[in-house]
């Protein structure tokens, strides 16, 4: 019984001792896990909620694996985002990547470019990358069939065979993942087709007039599709963020000349503008008089493609890349109202071509905006457009356009627009040619090109006061170099 009570005390010395030992290795750090042998022991890989894995090689690194998809785009939780983030997302084969700070990732409301396979590559260098990725959310072409509804709402129409041919338009973007066409203008915003942005279209009405809100992008320079149709980013700088606070877009009506929208564009994670990258813009204009019968017109956009020839259906190759259509216009309605014009014509399109460009073949002046097809047309299909010069979406441009109730000026505006008036789509030719319309004080929006050739003289009876934006890319004051570069 002696003993028993002798060995109790012992025991518990033991114990004792043992805890206080333990207690310094961690306090005083005698020994640690490493921490990236204690990331890989709490999640080395695990499956998520959304059937993808992460796999964290180290606290700063991390791979997000969804097995057997085609691309990947990533959402960040703002809460998990501290200010001094600094981040860098890839493919696994750093074909393409992005950058990220707290800014450009609010820029880009916490979410990523699309990449191609099915593994991207999260680094950081200021953070714990397992706090990063705390309800993480990944975007893949499975989602697709739940994010776009363009195809179903306004759906184009192949008027005979399909005419529709590849094409390169440096100014006309996918959309995604709304999955509909965005171009850019001279004026220095995107337009696309209303219902495009409208949460809920029944019936050709938008029935909720507040825009979508998931971040959209603009993809450029889009390669081919896999062979069953499943598109493909192209690299993350060709990927440009709409700015989502900015969107203004008719309450849409198909067939009625008001489906339309209009918006500003964000930098790449480069910081580098859209117009700066891409050089090129659509030319706006009002024709007058209307184009008649018989007008040929050429519809750009990344439309559906399901029947190539000599198959036997499936999307293709050619599916929501960029292909282009020539048709002839078959009647105007509004002829004498250009605020309420609508075209029909026969040029071919599919679900979305919604909000690509009506312009002029081997052009980049466009006259209408893109909307759908129509079943009531003699023939009996044709599709249809919103005419540039609807009343309402000019007054959008001209509210999202740099400058307040700015005057436009275009060294490239064609001669058969009008008398210029300084408007989007009659603009002054000349700096001097707005400045003798004493005009000022007031704004002025000049669209990129060379100006004042000759010398231009600004002096107290020209001028009070302007404040000169450079808007759709750069503007030159002063001698025109010679020669001109390659495509001014």
């Amino acid at each position: 019984m002696d003993k028993q009570q002798h060995k109790a005390p012992r025991l518990l010395r033991v114990l004792i001792l043992i805890a206080i030992v333990i207690t310094c290795f961690l306090t005083f750090g005698f020994y640690r896990v490493p921490e990236a042998a204690a990331v890989a022991a709490h999640l080395n890989s695990t499956s998520t909620e959304q059937g993808f894995k992460i796999k964290y090689e180290s606290d700063t690194r991390a791979q997000l694996i969804a097995p057997d998809v085609n691309y990947i785009r990533l959402y960040f939780q703002p809460r998990s985002i501290p200010k001094n983030v600094r981040i860098q997302v890839s493919d696994v084969n750093n074909q393409s990547s992005q950058h990220f700070d707290a800014d450009t990732l609010e820029t880009w409301s916490y979410s990523t470019a699309y990449f191609k396979g099915d593994t991207v590559i999260v680094d950081t260098v200021t953070e714990s990358v397992m706090n990063l990725l705390k309800g993480v959310r990944v975007e893949t072409d499975r989602d697709a069939k739940f994010l776009r509804t363009e195809a179903e709402e306004a759906p184009g129409v192949i008027v005979g065979p399909d005419d529709r041919v590849h094409s390169e338009n440096p100014a006309t973007a996918r959309m995604e993942p709304i999955g509909c066409t965005g171009w850019l203008t001279s004026a220095g915003v995107g337009l696309s087709a209303g219902h495009c942005f409208c949460q809920n279209v029944e019936k050709g009405i938008c029935q909720n007039p507040k825009p979508i809100t998931t971040q959209q992008i603009l993809q450029f320079d889009v390669p081919p599709s896999l062979p069953d149709g499943t598109e493909q980013p192209p690299p993350a700088k060709d990927q440009f963020p709409i700015d989502m606070g900015s969107i203004k877009f008719a309450e849409v009506g198909f067939d009625n000349g008001r489906d339309w929208a209009v918006f500003r564009i964000k930098p790449n994670t480069d910081g580098t503008s859209v117009f700066a990258s891409r050089q090129a813009f659509f030319q706006l204009v009002k024709t007058a008089p209307a184009p008649e019968k018989g007008t040929y017109i050429t519809v750009t956009g990344y439309g559906v493609d399901d029947k190539p020839p000599g198959t036997k259906g499936g999307n293709n190759a050619a599916s929501q890349t960029e292909q282009e259509a020539l048709g002839q216009i078959l009647e105007v309605i509004d002829k004498e109202n250009p605020s309420r014009r609508i075209f029909y014509y026969d040029a071919d399109s599919s679900g979305g071509d919604s909000g690509g460009p009506l312009h002029l073949p081997g052009s980049l002046i466009a006259i209408g905006i893109h909307d759908g097809g129509y079943t009531n047309c003699k023939p009996p299909n044709c599709n249809y457009a919103t005419g540039i010069a609807n009343e309402n979406l000019l007054n959008a441009i001209g509210a999202l356009a740099p400058g307040d109730k700015a005057k436009f000026i275009d060294a490239r505006s064609p001669s058969w627009v009008g008398e210029p008036n300084g408007t989007i789509l009659q603009p002054y030719r000349t700096i001097e040619e707005a400045l003798t319309q004493n005009i000022l004080p007031q704004d002025l929006d000049i669209v990129a090109g060379y100006y004042a050739g000759r010398g231009l003289t600004i002096n107290k009876a020209s001028a009070k006061s302007a404040t000169i934006y450079a808007v759709a890319g750069n503007v030159t004051i002063g001698p025109v170099p010679r020669p001109l570069p390659l495509g001014k």
